[in-house]
């Protein structure tokens, strides 16, 4: 049960990397798809957190891994899942501005987009300092988890602000939600439209992104309530809630991967690639 928890566990998250990484080559690779930085973070948050939890590859059975590893996969783990977090709270604030100041004829500065682009980055850098001085100073917290999916720090402050900042991010991507989902509601279509264009997150971006983070919602509370069965053993705790956040990278992957000015350069790409190999035309 252990052995094959762990295969899906890694496939799961080895196949959300792919599609992930192949979505984001594809928006920095093409002039027709056009999305705006935040929308880049937010991909590469979700690679960057993926694959902070794969270091443990090959090495989550049998006997402890190599501290380093281990110690490495403990102090990212935790600031990049704060990273994706309030970068998709970021997002969804830059949306919202925009839609208000867009009814004023008015864009966010450059330096205000500066500004929630960059915050997300920096909360996420000082809990990665922290995590770095706290492991360092007491390495027996450092510990392959229970599931063996992935090293962890044993519950101290590191994983509790964890919890509170995605706690944070989770209440501001829901609050944000709701007025954003208000305004379209009560704007004219050329109204937002024209500002959401205008900013590089057109409508169907944000639909998107609601899917994205409402899926995001079901996976953290399922995940979490686990830890609630009171007749279930640590390990079978820990490989529930960590195969259900694995599903993540994959739905991220799709739900950006599968819209259609993304698919179109593919389907261009394709195009251009077999007429390389079709014979020359005899006319």
């Amino acid at each position: 049960m252990e052995s094959v928890a762990i295969l899906f566990y890694n496939v799961f998250e080895l196949s959300g990397l792919v599609l992930l990484v192949l979505v984001l080559l594809t928006a920095l690779l093409s002039h027709k798809v056009i999305r705006a930085g935040i929308w880049f973070n937010l991909l590469t948050a979700g690679i960057l957190s993926t694959i902070s939890q794969v270091l443990l590859l090959r090495r989550q059975t049998g006997p402890e891994p190599a501290r380093g590893i281990c110690f490495l996969q403990a102090i990212l783990v935790y600031p990049l899942t704060v990273l994706c977090s309030l970068v998709g709270a970021a997002l969804l604030l830059q949306v919202y501005l925009s839609m208000l100041l867009g009814r004023k004829s008015r864009t966010l500065s450059h330096k205000h987009v500066l500004w929630i682009n960059v915050t997300p980055i920096l909360v996420s850098i000082c809990v990665l300092i922290l995590s770095f001085s706290i492991g360092a100073k007491n390495p027996t917290i450092v510990d392959r988890d229970a599931s063996g999916m992935r090293c962890h720090f044993v519950p101290n402050l590191v994983p509790n602000i964890c919890i509170g900042l995605s706690m944070v991010g989770g209440i501001m991507i829901m609050v944000l939600q709701g007025l954003v989902m208000g305004s379209l509601y009560r704007q004219k279509d050329s109204i937002y439209k024209e500002t959401l264009n205008r900013n590089k997150l057109s409508p169907r971006v944000i639909i998107r992104v609601f899917i994205f983070n409402a899926i995001m919602m079901v996976v953290m509370i399922c995940g979490a309530s686990v830890w609630f069965i009171k007749s279930l053993d640590d390990a079978a705790k820990f490989r529930f809630s960590n195969l259900t956040m694995a599903l993540l990278p994959i739905g991220e992957g799709l739900i950006f991967g599968t819209q259609r000015d993304i698919m179109n350069a593919w389907m261009v790409w394709l195009r251009i690639k077999r007429e390389d190999f079709l014979p020359p035309s005899n006319v």
